[in-house]
């Protein structure tokens, strides 16, 4: 609660220091009345500039000079600042399109020098003339379409007045917009004081359109780098249209740096970057509280900004400016919605809603006045840009809150991270003593197997010998049969255990895959005669020759055919085959069988497997084991089934040349 006090003070300081920021140079007020103003007082003499609001004589439809106005037997007057067409003429609204004549009469004091006018934006044509000579033109003003010209600028007028009255005579003409005349306060005073208003005004602008440009490189370039900060993303494009907006408002200092910008073009881009300020805010406001503003929302902003936007690029003025005064309506209700909806994002506890509406307050303020202003309601001191001002310092400390948190909490991970990074080593380490374990485990079952068996082995050796019943002779062969397969398993083992370990020293020789197939199938030649099984051979000798060594080699052929005589039906077929190419040669090995299924497939190479992933009858030590050995040899091993009939395929993929600096030492 405290925080969000300090807030408000700060903000309310701010508003203080800017409503203070009026001084002497700003324009004091002192009505014209009758088209009359007199100031044979010392008004000018104590340094003021004065707004020549009031009523000013008016002509409408006619260009009348000084002494043609004081020939007037009914004389007409006028409310400047403000729209001729809001006038009546026999009791009916003056049109927008035409042309007027608009003329003040000033007194001033004696030996009274060097004074200025501020003459700003007009609609849309105008030629000034004091004394009735011309002094100041902007576009061409004439008394049909065809001979007017539209013109934009902000005018600096000097002048010395040669006596004690000054007539100012304004021709305006507009054909080509739906509003006329003169429609902001017109200043005058000491040059000096005049010009320096002006500087002011002008470097204000410029600083805060260079603030704007900046701070959206500055946002851009932290979302490219952290593509989920929205939010910086969519106010970088606020504050880069609030900072285009800057420069074709007020003083339009666009045109000090595009001279040749038409009246038209300036007009399009201060319509444009008004209706997209609001759906860019809302898409900002959105991506920091997503649950409070709802799609379709955005999508209904979008669709009638979008349509305003074509209108205003592809009609002439006299026509978009008809629209002028529903969006300026509709901006209002979307400025106080979201206010609402402010309030109830704060009532909600949503995280920095508080300081959100600090700066949206002076936003709104900001663009209630503007409007206003525009429509000759106000001539308050509050502008856009204290209300940009005013965001940009809420948001920057939102921003700033933020990036606070998210850093702190980065740190916090970091702790967190190196904690879990030590855990991890000390998990790394007591991994690799249970490996070390696990292979001490295997080797000393390997060896404590091996000793008992070659008893077994030898003493049935020479029970088969001795004994001739057949019931005997039966049970010795099982016993045989089981302590072969307890032999192979320890060996296996042991051989495994001995790879990982790299205990294992490889004999690089040349070695042809023919000689090791027909060796392996020699070695299972009972077994594939107790199951008929069909051996086919498909090996081009050209193809045939790798480098390694031919014992570990020997055991991969054995192992891998061995599981393919075992798996394929009775009377079935296997077939061992080579492939050459892209410096590759493939020996396969196919079989009939019932092929892997997807367990085997995903584990047929793992040691060690939980629950059902071991299940599978096809995977056991023996296919790990041929893994290694492939492995150590730097070649490669693929296992699939047949895609257009039964059985399984492996494949043993070796490099050629496979020269002894390809094999693993």
């Amino acid at each position: 609660m405290k925080l969000r006090v300090h807030y408000i003070v700060i903000f309310c300081c701010f508003l203080l220091l800017v409503s203070c920021s009026r001084g002497k140079d700003n324009p004091s007020e002192k009505q014209v009345s009758a088209g009359l103003l007199d100031l044979r007082g010392d008004t000018l003499s104590a340094g003021s500039i004065l707004q020549l609001n009031g009523q000013w004589a008016f002509c409408f439809n006619r260009f009348l000079g000084s002494r043609d106005f004081d020939s007037l037997a009914h004389p007409v007057y006028a409310t400047v600042p403000g729209e001729w067409n809001k006038y009546l003429r026999k009791n009916k609204h003056l049109p927008d399109t035409g042309y007027a004549s608009y003329r003040l009469k000033i007194l001033l004091p004696r030996h009274l020098n060097h004074l200025a006018l501020h003459i700003p934006v007009i609609g849309t044509a105008y030629t000034l003339l004091l004394n009735d000579t011309v002094i100041a033109r902007c576009g061409v003003a004439g008394t049909t379409k065809k001979a007017t010209i539209p013109g934009i600028k902000v005018a600096l007028v000097e002048f010395t007045p040669q006596q004690d009255t000054v007539s100012l005579v304004f021709h305006v003409s507009n054909f080509h917009y739906s509003k006329a005349g003169l429609w902001y306060p017109i200043t005058m005073g000491p040059r000096e004081m005049v010009i320096r208003q002006l500087e002011k005004q002008m470097i204000g602008e410029y600083i805060l359109a260079g603030a704007c440009l900046f701070l959206f490189l500055y946002l851009v370039t932290f979302f490219i780098s952290r593509p989920k900060e929205k939010a910086a993303l969519y106010f970088s494009l606020f504050l880069l249209i609030c900072g285009i907006r800057t420069t074709v408002t007020g003083e339009i200092t666009l045109l000090n740096l595009f001279p040749g910008s038409g009246w038209e073009l300036i007009n399009k881009i201060d319509l444009l970057s008004f209706y997209w300020l609001i759906p860019v805010f809302i898409m900002y406001f959105r991506s920091l509280f997503p649950a409070e503003v709802s799609r379709l929302l955005l999508r209904l902003n979008l669709t009638v900004i979008s349509l305003l936007s074509f209108i205003t690029l592809f009609t002439r003025g006299i026509f978009y400016s008809l629209f002028v005064p529903y969006a300026e309506l509709y901006c209002l209700v979307i400025a106080f919605y979201f206010f609402y909806i402010i309030i109830l994002s704060i009532i909600r506890k949503r995280d920095n809603a508080w300081v959100f509406l600090c700066g949206y307050i002076f936003l709104l303020l900001a663009t209630v006045n503007e409007i206003l202003f525009y429509n000759d309601i106000t001539q308050a001191w509050f502008t856009l840009p204290v209300g940009v001002l005013g965001m940009f310092v809420s948001q920057t400390i939102l921003f700033s809150r933020k990036f606070s948190r998210e850093f702190h909490q980065i740190e916090t991970l970091s702790g967190e991270l190196k904690w879990a990074n030590s855990n991890i080593e000390k998990a790394n380490r007591a991994l690799s003593q249970l490996d070390k374990a696990k292979g001490e485990f295997l080797h000393m079952i390997s060896n404590d197997i091996r000793k008992p068996l070659n008893r077994i082995l030898g003493y049935t050796g020479i029970l088969k010998s001795r004994l001739q019943s057949a019931n005997l002779s039966g049970i010795i062969e099982y016993l045989d049969i089981s302590a072969k397969r307890l032999e192979k398993f320890s060996k296996v083992a042991l051989m495994i255990t001995e790879l990982q370990d790299r205990q294992v020293a490889l004999e690089k020789n040349p070695v042809i895959l023919t000689e090791l197939v027909e060796s392996a199938l020699l070695k299972l030649k009972p077994k594939i005669e107790e199951k008929n099984i069909r051996v086919r051979l498909s090996i081009d000798q050209a193809e045939a020759g790798v480098t390694g060594d031919p014992v570990l080699l020997l055991i991969c052929c054995e192992s891998i055919l061995d599981n393919a005589i075992k798996y394929s039906q009775p009377e079935g077929e296997v077939t061992v085959s080579t492939e050459a190419g892209n410096g590759k040669v493939t020996l396969l090995f196919t079989d009939s069988g019932s092929g892997f299924s997807d367990k085997a497939l995903q584990n047929m190479f793992k040691l060690f497997s939980l629950g059902e992933e071991h299940i599978d009858r096809h995977v056991g030590l023996d296919l790990a084991l041929v893994k290694l050995i492939i492995d150590a040899h730097g070649a490669a091993i693929d296992a699939g089934n047949n895609r257009n009939e039964p059985g399984a395929c492996i494949k043993l993929i070796f490099s050629v040349p496979a020269g002894p600096n390809q094999l693993n030492e």
